[in-house]
């Protein structure tokens, strides 16, 4: 019975520093998370890429990608309510149109050799990047989905962001949610 326990006691400490290790050496899955920049224009929204959790204040930028943009299915015409997304979640097909597609894909030819960047603006492909699909212009009231991909597919994060309009249609404010189920607004300026 003793040589069981102490068997067992060594298999418990070998465990803890097994896992220890992997924390240390930064083996465990990284976190990404992304953003629209505060200062983005609200019809073409700024998209970021960062290291970390989102309550991490000293995360640093990642080099985006992949960047796509997709229309989500409206909803009996109503306008979008955040308080409904679970219910928008599951509806199949989640989207109806790509609105956007770009990444990364340096020619070599460029001088100095181009590097791939941590935000990108809808719309705009910096050198060094493709348009897979063109940008279509945004539609107020309509909620878009992001995902952003860094180097080597992963780990991916994604923004969901609507652009709210006044009884005229022009664009008003941006509104966009990240990690959590907050809801961040950028107003025009």
């Amino acid at each position: 019975m003793y040589k069981v326990k102490t068997q067992m006691k060594r298999m418990i400490v070998v465990f803890f520093i097994c896992v220890g290790y992997l924390f240390s050496s930064g083996c465990m899955p990284r976190s990404m998370h992304g953003v629209a920049h505060p200062h983005s224009d609200i019809t073409a929204p700024t998209f970021c890429l960062y290291d970390g959790w989102f309550t991490k204040q000293d995360s640093k930028p990642e080099p985006i990608y992949l960047i796509l943009v997709t229309r989500m299915n409206k909803i009996n015409d109503e306008p979008f309510d955040w308080g409904k997304w679970e219910e928008y979640r599951k509806i199949r097909p989640f989207g109806d149109q790509v609105a956007w597609e770009m990444e990364y894909a340096p020619d070599g030819k460029s001088e100095p050799p181009e590097k791939p960047f941590a935000c990108i603006t809808y719309g705009k492909v910096p050198p060094g990047y493709i348009e897979t699909i063109s940008a279509l212009p945004l539609s107020p009231g309509r909620h878009y989905t992001v995902l952003i991909e860094p180097k080597g597919g992963g780990p991916r994060s994604g923004v969901v962001f609507v652009i709210r309009a006044d009884s005229q249609g022009r664009p008003t404010h941006l509104e966009y949610r990240r990690g959590g189920g907050e809801i961040y607004i950028i107003n025009r300026e």
